[in-house]
């Protein structure tokens, strides 16, 4: 199958309204996807989280979801606070680079989750989706990576 019909069939298979694509330059390393309505766990101390062990207070106080997307910015609002019009820290959280100042991605060390219907959360592994897509690309791809280049 030719990589652009299985780009095509993606494209097609994808809500595009509600969605915004920025593939690194490099195209090296996949961070995450961001949709409106996503939702996050931020500014958490650990980097491996275990949710089953952790309250719901608790996750209550850190699951954002995302409200805005740009090119420049990522803006997240907490999920159980309802004044849409509030900037103020915890309420609103707004990324603007992937750095660790203030306003960076890794400062607020982002984790991806998925809520089913009966409120119960888990991490969403998206790194291996994405690899996963890759991988069909180029297996479909009938030019070597170098007839490509410049």
């Amino acid at each position: 199958m030719n990589k652009w019909l299985v780009f095509g069939k993606l494209l097609e298979d994808t809500d595009l309204e509600n969605q915004f694509f920025q593939l690194p330059e490099d195209g090296e390393e996949f961070v995450t996807t961001l949709q409106i309505n996503d939702l996050f766990l931020l500014d958490l101390e650990e980097t491996e989280l275990n949710l089953k062990y952790e309250s719901k207070s608790f996750l209550a106080k850190h699951l954002y979801r995302v409200q805005k997307l740009s090119s420049k910015f990522y803006e997240f609002r907490l999920i159980h606070h309802n004044d849409t019009s509030s900037t103020e820290f915890p309420y609103y959280i707004r990324i603007n680079n992937f750095g660790l100042r203030k306003t960076g991605w890794v400062t607020h060390n982002p984790i991806k989750v998925w809520m089913n219907v009966l409120g119960k959360l888990s991490i969403k592994d998206e790194t291996n989706e994405f690899k996963n897509v890759i991988k069909t690309i180029h297996e479909a791809n009938p030019f070597p990576s170098s007839a490509y280049k410049k």
